[in-house]
């Protein structure tokens, strides 16, 4: 059975770093062929171009990370973003 990655997204209880779920797509001119994202619990539309151990400690460095914001979940799937 294939993972479901919307039903993850839209379930923040299950999420195993609470708040916060990183987040990957395919792109083979980053490092290792990956780029690496965060989403929000409260923000599941915004992919913060980040990885979890570079999560900043306040909301004005939060707001300094760029970010790609989508009108809904099925379109950040459908730009290639899996959870990780």
């Amino acid at each position: 059975m294939e993972y479901d990655h919307k039903k993850m997204i839209l379930s923040p209880e299950l999420w195993p770093k609470g708040p916060i779920l990183p987040m990957t797509r395919l792109d083979k001119s980053k490092n290792f062929g990956k780029e690496l994202g965060i989403i929000f619990k409260g923000d599941l539309n915004i992919v913060r171009l980040t990885d979890m151990f570079s999560v900043p400690q306040t909301a004005h460095e939060l707001n300094r990370i760029p970010c790609i914001v989508y009108d809904n979940i099925d379109e950040m799937l459908a730009d290639g973003w899996v959870v990780d």
